[in-house]
This record gives structure tokens, sequence and C-alpha cells, in this order.
């Protein structure tokens, strides 16, 4: 069977008249734009295999998607997953399961659960963040820019509350002590009859 990859498959696909030099010199010629071609095409097979494009290349694919919370000086694995997940999350702005995922994909090293207004006991079309990150002013003014392009435009955030995972090991001892005491007896006996 003739393949588009192979070399001379255009020529031999060419009916038995028109076959002659010129034909093949340019039926090869073909064959290699189109291997060309071809290997471009594999190159552009970036959105089902975006683990293998260069890490050099995400900036450019995080603007081409408008990738959200994406910043150059995150880790290459949050880089690939914020643009994976871009078009999915573009469709679901605004709901609280989607600013939740947005915000773990960009920290992954941390832990940040959304708590909504009837959750606390807040006002209405309030929210809160629980979160184990360690913020700075400055850090934390990021992350208030960050939450606001991803949440709803009418939900306000009341704030974040800071958690810390604590891993103590407890150790217990127990001691039973019992005591039993017997009554071997002491008879008197008259020295008598």
């Amino acid at each position: 069977m003739i393949s588009i990859f192979d070399i001379g498959g255009l020529y031999q696909s060419t009916p038995e008249n028109l076959r002659d030099a010129r034909t093949k010199a340019y039926m090869y010629a073909c064959d290699k734009q189109i291997r060309k071609l071809l290997a471009c095409a594999e190159n552009a097979k970036v959105w089902c295999a975006i683990e293998n494009v260069d890490e050099k290349y995400l900036d450019y694919l995080a603007a081409e998607c408008r990738a959200l919370l994406y910043d150059s000086s995150f880790p290459e694995n949050a880089k690939r997953k914020l643009i994976a997940n871009s078009q999915y999350w573009h469709a679901k702005l605004g709901i609280s399961s989607t600013l939740e995922e947005v915000v773990n994909s960009a920290f992954p090293d941390k832990d940040t659960f959304v708590l909504e207004w009837f959750d606390y006991g807040g006002k209405p079309f309030r929210f809160k963040l629980l979160t184990d990150a360690d913020m700075d002013q400055e850090s934390r003014d990021e992350f208030f820019r960050m939450i606001s392009e991803v949440k709803n435009a009418r939900s306000i955030l009341d704030g974040f509350d800071i958690y810390r995972k604590l891993l103590l090991e407890l150790h217990s001892c127990g001691v039973c002590i019992t005591e039993s005491y017997a009554d071997i007896g002491w008879e008197e006996q008259n020295g008598g009859i």
C-alpha cells in the first residue's frame, strides 16, 4: 500500500500514461514538500499533547489561550495545567468550584478551599478562602489580584483564613495498679476447754 509519508508514493499513484522523467522529478519535489508539511503538522498538535511542548513556548501558549492566573515564574507543571484547562475554566468562570480548581492549579503545593457565605454565616454573595499558604503583604496583594480575575463579578471576597496542618505524634502511656487484700483471719482461742 502506498503511504503519503513515503518518498516516491505520489509518483506511483499517477496514471501510467503520465509517468516520465519530468513527472517523476516533479512528484519527488512534491513528496519532499508534503513530508515537510506533515512534520509541521505534527509540531502543531500542541493542545492534545501539552506535556510534550518545550518549556520555552509555554508563555506564548498561555498568551494565546488567555490562561487564568498564569505567571511565567510558576513551576513548569503548574504552567502546563493552567494552559491545558484554560478553555474549560473560561466556560465556567464565576463558579466557586472553578475558582477553587484554578487557585489549586496555580499553587499546587497549597490547599485552598472556597467557603460560600452560607457555609460560615456571612452575608449573601460573599465568600472566604481557606488556605494553608504562607503570605507576606506582597504575595497577599498578588493573591487578591488573581482571585478578582476568576471570581464572579457580583461576589465579594470577605477575606481568607489561613490554617496550618500540624503533624504531631501522640504518645500515651497507661498504668494499671490493682491491689487485693485477703483476710487470713485471726481467731482468738480461749485457753480453756
